[in-house]
């Protein structure tokens, strides 16, 4: 029985700094070399390629001895020798989405950066694909892979469903309840893995893109919108104005009040619409001083203001909550009706601002918080100091 192959390696270090890697073993009865070079793109008479390191190195030797075993290793050429550097660097896909995470948020891939909230939605996505790809490499990924991850994420679904069943209060390590993956996030997944192997294809890690194909589709239900008629629109504006405090009759004791005491300043602060920790806040009264001064005003507490202006703004001009929230008073223009509108700085367009056009009976609607507020907006209070600095002086 012929003795079982075995090589050693060896490292040297070459004038211009980098090592070069010598593999040396036995075969067809004589002394073999093959040499492999640290340096990027090595031109050798060898014919290595370069981009070896030393893991690499003992890799590529283990697979020459497991070749001269069966009687089918030759003597490497230049082109064989660079195609086995190509797939010794070929990286996980553990290691690639980290860096094509890295590059969609700076914007190094896609049309622009990408914003906080979709950054964690990608986070979100790619935990999930890291899960069950993380560990082959991107050579190894094919649709049949691909298939299985589909597989896997629909009876995973399936599964936590017919568990919610038997126990509805089942909660991941964080202690939030689980919910089971739906069409819509499992398209998304979908997508990810798509829009990452085709970055692969373009880095040439790959020839072809397993994800693009017709049996990994995800059919995703319409959702059922519901929205108001116009007359249940109305009412819902009715039934918001009717909680707005009067603030008119704060601000008219603001005005009846002795000037720059601090009963005006109270009756002011809440003529503004201000909540009751901020009038303590601000005008640095304890809270029973500011309590009791609402209370011989007869007037009740604070209470929140702008219900009104808010629904009929939502419901009159279609924008989102997160966008009215965000709104600054220089970007909205009244003092026109028929010309009214908003500005939308941080708009979902390629513009970035979202010009907004508001309807005469918008404009009433919110102009001013409540209607009593501008039948006394012309009769400013005789205040002409900061809360702190009239209270300090008298």
């Amino acid at each position: 029985m012929a003795p079982r192959a075995t090589g050693t390696l060896d490292r040297e270090v070459l004038a211009d700094g980098t090592l070069a890697f010598r593999l040396r073993f036995r075969a067809y009865g004589e002394r073999q070399s093959v040499f492999l070079h640290e340096r990027r793109d090595c031109d050798c008479r060898h014919g290595c390629g370069g981009g070896w390191n030393e893991r690499t190195a003992r890799v590529e030797l283990r697979k020459i001895i497991a070749r001269v075993e069966a009687g089918i290793w030759q003597k490497p050429t230049r082109r064989e020798v660079a195609r086995s550097v190509a797939l010794a660097e070929i990286p996980l896909f553990d290691d690639y989405i980290e860096y094509w995470l890295a590059a969609r948020f700076n914007g190094v891939l896609g049309e622009k950066p990408l914003h906080t909230n979709t950054r964690s939605d990608y986070r979100w996505r790619a935990g999930h694909l890291k899960r069950f790809f993380g560990r082959y490499r991107l050579d190894e990924i094919d649709s049949d892979l691909c298939l299985q991850f589909k597989a896997h994420k629909l009876r995973e679904a399936q599964d936590l469903r017919e568990a919610l069943q038997t126990s509805t209060d089942l909660r991941d390590v964080r202690n939030r309840r689980v919910v089971p993956l739906g069409a819509a996030s499992l398209k998304k997944l979908l997508t990810m893995l798509a829009a990452v192997l085709a970055d692969a294809v373009e880095d040439g890690h790959l020839d072809a893109n397993p994800a693009r194909s017709r049996r990994l589709r995800i059919h995703v239900p319409k959702p059922k919108r519901t929205f108001l008629e116009i007359d249940e629109l109305a009412c819902l504006e009715d039934i918001a104005r009717a909680q707005d405090p009067p603030l008119a009759r704060f601000r008219q004791a603001a005005i009846a009040a002795p000037a720059n005491s601090t009963r005006a300043m109270v009756a002011l602060a809440a003529s503004e619409g201000k909540s009751q920790a901020t009038v303590v806040r601000e005008l640095g009264l304890t809270q029973g001083s500011v309590s009791y001064h609402l209370q011989h005003l007869n007037l009740g507490g604070i209470k929140y203001v702008g219900r009104g202006a808010i629904v009929s703004t939502l419901g009159r001009s279609g924008v989102r909550v997160s966008e009215l929230c965000a709104l600054k008073i220089g970007k909205l223009r009244l003092h026109d009706p028929e010309r009214a509108h908003f500005l939308v700085t941080d708009a979902k367009t390629e513009a970035g601002i979202r010009e907004v056009e508001m309807s005469p009976e918008l404009v009433r609607s919110s102009s001013f918080i409540s209607t009593g507020y501008a039948a006394t907006a012309a009769q400013p209070p005789p205040r002409t100091t900061s809360f702190k600095t009239a209270r300090a002086g008298g």
